[in-house]
């Protein structure tokens, strides 16, 4: 996550309570991004921000897929 401060700078801390806020919502990978560049939007009011997100599908991880009883 990347943003441009406007009037007030928001500590690294701060946005990652945001963004898990974010995450606890059932929701898209794409839906996440986009919740988390708005609620920086809102919250900080940068001049500008860019959000890159790195997820793991929970039925990918959880499940183990390929594998002989995994359903």
């Amino acid at each position: 996550q990347a943003y441009m401060p406007g009037n007030a700078l928001a500590g690294i801390g701060a946005i990652a309570r945001l963004a898990a806020v974010c995450a606890a919502r059932l929701t898209t990978q794409e839906a996440l991004t986009d919740d988390i560049a708005a609620m920086m939007q809102q919250a900080f009011a940068p001049r500008g921000v860019a959000v890159l997100t790195r997820l793991r599908h929970g039925c990918m991880t959880l499940r183990a897929p390929g594998q002989k009883d995994s359903t």
